[in-house]
């Protein structure tokens, strides 16, 4: 190829392709699944492209790089935990509560998206990879945030309605792994009393 000369006009590069957002939104909705599905001690561009019937290469092109697509994964999960908390907004708390117990929590489906969780969660710690970050920090905020607005509205102060907002996702949390690790245990139960503090909190 000739190279231009000092008088001749510079060249500009090209425009980067514009990426197709169904394309990208598809292959992310493919590595969330395959990281249900298989873990993330397994997680490689190679093994996720191959079972996605795409190539390592297209998958750098959407995210950047392994650790790219693994922090959109990360974030896809992260949003889908919020999303049964994000109605709380509008409704009473106690309510939203007993409707994503019910409908989502405790749905045999959901089962393996709570391992994978918990699962990803202890790597974050441990690790302390930055990839990790941002999923732990929605995981241990996100929730905790949207249920202290409701104490806050109820005439809590704000530490207390933290605090509050704090134990009551704590137990959740807990009565998942508890379940999940023994699904004889009055898990709804436990939950239904902790529903009724709930209350008594909101009224108080």
């Amino acid at each position: 190829m000739p190279i231009p000369s000092s008088s001749a006009p510079a060249m500009s590069p090209p425009a980067p392709l514009p990426i197709r957002q169904d394309t990208k939104t598809r292959l992310l909705s493919g590595a969330t699944h395959w990281l249900l599905n298989h873990g993330a001690e397994a997680f490689s561009l190679r093994l996720v492209a191959r079972d996605l019937n795409t190539s390592a290469r297209m998958l750098v092109y959407h995210f950047g790089s392994k650790t790219g697509l693994l922090e959109a994964v990360l974030a896809e999960i992260a949003r889908r935990w919020m999303l049964g908390v994000q109605q709380f907004e509008a409704a009473g708390l106690a309510r939203q509560l007993r409707v994503l117990w019910s409908d989502q929590l405790m749905r045999p489906d959901a089962q393996k998206l709570h391992v994978l969780t918990l699962q990803l969660w202890a790597t974050g710690l441990t690790s302390r990879d930055p990839a990790y970050s941002p999923f732990v920090k929605t995981l241990s905020k996100g929730w905790i945030e949207v249920l202290a607005r409701h104490f806050l509205t109820h005439g809590h102060g704000a530490e207390d309605a933290r605090a509050r907002a704090m134990l009551c996702v704590a137990a959740i949390e807990g009565l998942l792994l508890h379940h999940m690790s023994d699904d004889a245990l009055p898990a709804d139960a436990a939950f239904r009393h902790l529903m009724d503090v709930v209350e008594g909190w909101l009224q108080s």
